[in-house]
């Protein structure tokens, strides 16, 4: 679809061009035969390109989510001319400065959504010109468009989108997906970015994290690991410290292969296992070949998942905390506004939750007052890199 704009679009100005040529061209007949004694300056302008252009970005900017109108901040339109042999070009051309939201639901990281935009913009349009800027309160992304007339460069649009930088990044893990829970669907309701961490081989496991996908949530294999306490019952899927090297990668591959596609593992219990440096060297060494980041979910202070993630060179990060050990709404939002100073403090955060009504209810009742507080909660992929 967009290709066939591009290609419609390219067509149009190659006529415009063209209308140009024959323009001159007549000029230049007059000229041999009647030998006036002036050449008439021919103008050709491009109001028709710079209408279409326009109509062109509002719809970009609609696949992404982003509504012109609103986010306007500065706005100009200058009229320009340009003389190409004995014709005049003239155009309207667009200065937009856009604020790219980052909190409420549609609020996303602009160095995340960079190259969407520019790929969007060059589908498109025939010229295209970035600059990429980073400052101490923001960011700023530049993107001008327009067409060529022969060697001529008709810019007609100059857009800058621009974001403050988020006082603090926190992502929240919710973990122990796959089971048939009512609380799930609250979960799901939950319309900031997110991280579901997903254990492997129960009922529901695919289909929940087919749908966590579909909403638009980051998706985690909760990868069991075995415990120090024997009398729990062996989770599906399990890595215990008996395996040998290769029954730890098949065992870790086999879960991932179960899933769709998964950013990243964390661990499910596990305080035996993530205490093995020989069994987390082995589980690094999938996390490599594939390409995925490592949470440690802090279930034991002696686990080696961080340092070996580090030494392997993976994106990692641990648990700052579980947020909803007591299964109270009240507490829950407690223990999160307790995080506000810890996450501005450190500027990024992870944490956990389980999929249970209460740990829903308390996100979406404290979102507003971390939101407030400059804090913008992202997926775990956008705090380990």
């Amino acid at each position: 679809m967009k290709e066939k704009k591009k290609l419609a679009i390219c067509l149009f100005y190659l006529v415009m061009f063209v209308i140009t040529i024959v323009f001159n061209l007549n000029t230049e007949v007059i000229l041999e035969e009647d030998k006036p004694e002036e050449i008439k300056e021919v103008t050709v302008d491009y109001e028709a390109a710079v209408v279409e252009f326009e109509a062109e970005f509002k719809e970009i900017l609609t696949e992404l989510n982003l509504d012109k109108n609103k986010l306007i901040l500065e706005q100009q339109q200058v009229e320009q001319e340009e003389e190409k042999n004995n014709s005049s070009l003239v155009w309207e051309h667009n200065y937009y400065k856009l604020e790219t939201p980052l909190f409420g639901a549609e609020g996303r990281l602009l160095p995340e959504i960079k190259d969407e935009i520019i790929t969007n913009f060059k589908a498109v349009f025939p010229v295209v010109e970035v600059d990429w800027e980073e400052q101490a309160e923001k960011r700023i992304l530049e993107v001008d468009f327009g067409f060529e007339v022969g060697e001529l460069l008709i810019e007609t649009h100059s857009v800058q989108f621009v974001q403050e930088r988020p006082e603090a990044k926190m992502a929240i893990v919710i973990d122990d997906l796959g089971y048939s829970r009512q609380s799930t669907s609250d979960i799901f309701s939950v319309d900031r970015p997110l991280t579901m961490a997903v254990l492997p081989y129960l009922s529901q496991s695919v289909k929940q994290a087919e749908e966590a996908k579909e909403l638009g949530y980051e998706i985690m294999l909760h990868q069991p690991f075995e415990a120090h306490n024997s009398e729990l019952e062996p989770e599906p899927g399990m890595i215990d410290t008996t395996m040998d090297s290769e029954q730890i990668r098949e065992k870790l591959r086999g879960s991932l292969e179960h899933l769709p596609p998964v950013a990243g593992i964390n661990n499910h219990m596990g305080s035996k296992g993530t205490e093995d440096p020989r069994v987390m060297t082995e589980v690094m060494k999938v996390l490599k070949e594939e390409g995925l980041y490592f949470i440690d979910s802090s279930t034991s202070s002696q686990s080696v998942g961080v340092n070996k993630a580090r030494e392997a060179g993976i994106p990692t990060a641990e648990n700052y905390l579980f947020i909803d050990n007591v299964d109270e709404q009240e507490a829950v939002e407690e223990m999160l506004l307790m995080l506000v100073d810890v996450a501005l403090k450190r500027g990024k955060l992870v944490t956990i939750g389980h999929v249970r009504t209460n740990t829903a209810n308390a996100i979406k009742e404290v979102i507003p007052v971390l939101e407030e507080k400059g804090i913008k909660l992202v997926y775990v992929s956008q705090i380990v890199k």
